[in-house]
């Protein structure tokens, strides 16, 4: 079977991991534009690629081995903040043991392929099951941003419904091979959509774009901040305490290191997402504004809540009131 990439064909043939080859022979489809070797543009949506590094960890947990025959296409939300960029970089830079990969991130600026379409990949917790050996992962970013950043997740959203209008057409796939991730293990997930009871609203707004094969081009996304989560694990002390994972693919137990590490590379401004219940971040936060570094936004864990429903609980802007009421005890 032949894998209509776009991607792919733009690249020539690739060889991905046992020595199977895709796309070596079939012209490009005729509904994308090559904005560059690495890119194209659908409908006014950049998609680029970015796969995860070769190397032999990546090929143990995130390539796993030949998609011989796609027959869908599955939407994920991330439950992070986060943009496509720092999600491919979250994907190829962790070291956990765990089997997790997908095929695009898409925001509210662009598409980022991190798979070929050759490969399947571990998105879908069904283990051997069509939802991980023969659909394509699509995970919508920016699905933890409401209230001022809501406008990231519904331009996301939306790019989210051309990309896969666009991937259901090259593989000749009607709108019913389009899947939620519940669909394939029970997971509630892609967790905005279901809690906003929009499954078919946003089937139809695919359906729509399966019919819409216009193109033009789109402002690139703005360049990668670092971002971190925040998690728990025993330190060398035999004490179990918080610790930083960094999209770079480095983890800190103690913060200071986290920030030198941030110096040295000249980075002033982190993006936060923490994962541990009921953690009390305002010295976290403070030690961060006192080295000079900006935390745009930190999202954390309500108590008593699902793991997706998180929030944005500060902007730490200097000088924002609502760096000073959450520094003060006032927002928790």
């Amino acid at each position: 079977m032949y894998f209509r990439s776009g991607l792919v064909y733009l690249l020539g043939a690739l060889t991905l991991a046992g020595g199977y080859t895709a796309g070596a022979a079939v012209p490009a489809p005729a509904t994308t534009t090559a904005a560059a070797q690495d890119e194209i543009v659908i409908n006014g949506l950049p998609i680029r690629l970015r796969l995860v590094e070769d190397n032999q960890y990546n090929r143990r947990y995130k390539l796993p081995g030949p998609m011989t025959e796609v027959k869908s296409v599955t939407i994920h939300n991330t439950a992070e903040p986060f943009s496509a960029k720092q999600e491919r970089e979250r994907v190829n830079n962790r070291r956990d043991n765990a089997s997790v990969s997908f095929h695009f991130a898409v925001d509210e600026a662009e598409a980022v392929q991190i798979l070929p379409l050759g490969q399947h990949g571990w998105h879908a917790g069904d283990g051997n099951g069509n939802g991980n050996m023969h659909s394509i992962g699509i995970e919508i970013c920016r699905s933890q941003c409401y209230g001022r950043d809501e406008h990231l997740y519904r331009s996301a959203e939306a790019n989210a419904a051309v990309l896969a209008a666009w991937l259901l057409k090259e593989h000749r796939l009607g709108i019913d091979a389009l899947k939620k991730h519940q669909d394939w293990n029970g997971k509630y997930c892609p967790h905005r959509i279901l809690e906003e009871k929009r499954w078919q609203e946003f089937k139809a707004r695919v359906a729509a774009q399966m019919k819409n094969p216009q193109m033009a081009s789109l402002e690139p996304a703005a360049p990668l901040r670092e971002a971190v989560c925040i998690g728990t694990r025993k330190h060398a002390d035999g004490k179990t305490g918080p610790y930083f994972q960094s999209f770079s693919g480095k983890s800190f137990d103690m913060q200071r290191d986290y920030i030198a590490d941030l110096k040295r590379h000249g980075i002033k401004e982190i993006d936060v997402s923490d994962w541990v219940k009921d953690l009390d971040c305002r010295p976290i936060l403070k030690d961060f504004r006192d080295a000079g570094i900006n935390v745009r936004f930190l999202y954390v864990w309500k108590s008593s809540a699902p793991d997706w429903d998180r929030e944005d609980i500060v902007r730490t802007t200097n000088g924002s009131n609502e760096f000073r009421d959450y520094m003060a005890g006032k927002k928790k």
